[in-house]
């Protein structure tokens, strides 16, 4: 049953925190906490969580620069993150800047975050399905390369094989 819900990965140097956020989401989500950032940026690839909260202030390498680097490392990319942290809503445009999906303030108001894990969710799925969509179509359209065989100053135009 564990194997058909979303994973989630919890990003939090404070395990308190990541296990309060564990406990809230259990029955809906498989999760995983990370208490290094390092760590979780080494394993978050082969992890392929559906989705990503993350705090602001640890140790090693903020959220902000986390979520930067995660944006653009292109095998996670395109999971979403939201920052769950006990900054002030006036950081909030500066997490959407490097990258964030979302942002939500502790204390947690549970079922707030829930409908917002369960839209970022379901914005990813969406995303990914029409990326493969459209990658399908220019695969089925796609104009075959004949540069290498094809000789301009030849009678016939083909060079001879």
């Amino acid at each position: 049953m564990t194997d058909l819900l979303p994973t989630i990965c919890i990003i939090d140097d404070d395990l308190r925190s990541a296990r309060l956020l564990r406990t809230g989401l259990r029955d809906e989500y498989l999760t995983h906490i990370f208490t290094c950032p390092k760590a979780a940026y080494k394993q978050l690839p082969d992890l392929a969580p559906d989705l990503i909260l993350l705090d602001i202030e640890m140790p090693e390498i903020d959220g902000y620069n986390l979520c930067h680097k995660l944006k653009n490392c292109e095998a996670t990319a395109s999971i979403p993150i939201i920052f769950v942290t006990g900054h002030s809503g006036a950081e909030e445009p500066r997490a959407f800047d490097f990258g964030a999906d979302d942002f939500v303030n502790k204390p947690v108001n549970l079922p707030k975050l829930k409908a917002r894990i369960a839209r970022a969710i379901q914005n990813g799925l969406y995303i990914s399905f029409l990326e493969h969509l459209v990658e399908h179509r220019h695969s089925r359209h796609r104009i075959p390369d004949f540069s290498s065989t094809f000789d301009p100053l030849s009678l016939s135009g083909w060079a001879a094989s």
